[in-house]
């Protein structure tokens, strides 16, 4: 899922990779795929625009957009169709391309470039003040700021050599997502502070305030996290929350499931699948699980730390996956990705 939007109406819409557009008119409960004419069902991001109407960014069709039940293209003049955001200003639109920048249009019109002062041309998402001109764009390096509606922009902040997911203005800043972190300046944007407290994810991809101040920040690797205290700290809330990808899969002798994850470590069951307990070795992308023939677990993981720092090891367990210890005096700077026993 790439993108999640929501009109006036109540409705959910959904952008998805490879599979197209989805709406659902309960909340969620039932979705049903809404594709007639969307030419390109690889879709990177969806967006209501203030009329109300569903706009589409695809990885290779452009910018769509919905009446009824039915996408059109709305790409003249786009000459990058590889499109990854779509985001409104007063009575213009803005879409973000992979490779080709910034478009700007009125709203409905012709498409123009709007990349004065871009040094990245890989727009991942762009960030429209409801209090201000203030535009933000974030790239595959470096967070660029406007002030005169995309006519021109600029660089802002210390991420020149940093793929920036996310921004958005807060009362005490900017809260970005970048790197491997989260960032927040104070109100003139001079000075950066990290704010991790409580935040022991990786990569922040998504970042989302609502009416009541509340911040919401979606990791690469650990789910959800919020904060109540403008960024100063963090808490998980992943309840009911599932989307982990499991890599690894094995039931043990004496009956256990024990699943390796991608990102998320190792998660243990002793009853079909329900319930699961973990994770255990959190944060971990899980690539090796076997059983010795005399019953001990051997695991294997390559995982990333922030700052880029490689970190694998063989861990071993000897009570069905329960508790592991590494079996090293140090991380491997290499993926453990299997065993064999003699």
């Amino acid at each position: 899922v790439r993108g999640i939007a929501i009109n006036t109406s109540g409705h959910v819409f959904a952008g998805l990779e490879g599979a197209g557009a989805w709406r659902s008119t309960n909340g969620g409960t039932n979705w049903s795929p809404i594709n007639t004419g969307l030419g390109d069902l690889k879709i990177r991001g969806i967006a209501i625009s203030p009329a109300d109407q569903v706009y589409a960014a695809t990885e290779t069709g452009g910018v769509f957009v919905l009446s009824g039940s039915t996408w059109s293209p709305s790409n003249t003049n786009l000459t990058n169709l590889n499109t990854r955001c779509v985001a409104f200003g007063p009575g213009y639109e803005l879409t973000g391309t992979n490779g080709g920048g910034i478009f700007k249009r009125p709203t409905r019109g012709s498409w123009s470039p709007a990349s004065n002062g871009l040094t990245n041309l890989f727009v991942m998402s762009i960030f429209v003040s409801p209090s201000s001109s203030r535009l933000l764009a974030c790239t595959n390096f470096g967070l660029f700021e406007s002030n005169d509606q995309a006519a021109s922009w600029h660089e802002f902040g210390p991420f020149s050599t940093a793929a920036v997911w996310a921004a958005l203005e807060t009362p005490a800043g900017t809260l970005v997502g970048a790197g491997m972190s989260i960032y927040l300046s104070d109100p003139s944007g001079t000075q950066w502070s990290t704010m991790t407290n409580g935040y022991d994810a990786n990569a922040c991809r998504a970042l989302l305030q609502d009416d009541a101040g509340r911040l919401f920040a979606g990791s690469f690797d650990n789910g959800l996290y919020r904060s109540t205290d403008g960024a100063q700290s963090w808490s998980q809330v992943n309840d009911g929350l599932y989307g982990r990808t499991v890599t690894r899969l094995i039931v043990t002798s004496n009956g256990y499931i024990v699943a390796g994850l991608s990102q998320q470590g190792v998660f243990r069951s002793d009853v079909l699948g329900t319930p699961w307990t973990g994770p255990i070795l959190p944060n971990r992308n899980m690539f090796a699980l076997a059983e010795s023939p005399w019953g001990d677990l051997f695991a294997g993981n390559y995982t990333i730390l922030p700052g880029g720092v490689p970190d694998g090891h063989a861990w071993r367990s000897s009570d069905d996956g329960a508790n592991w210890t590494p079996l090293d005096n140090g991380p491997i700077v290499s993926m453990v990705s299997g065993f064999v026993f003699p």
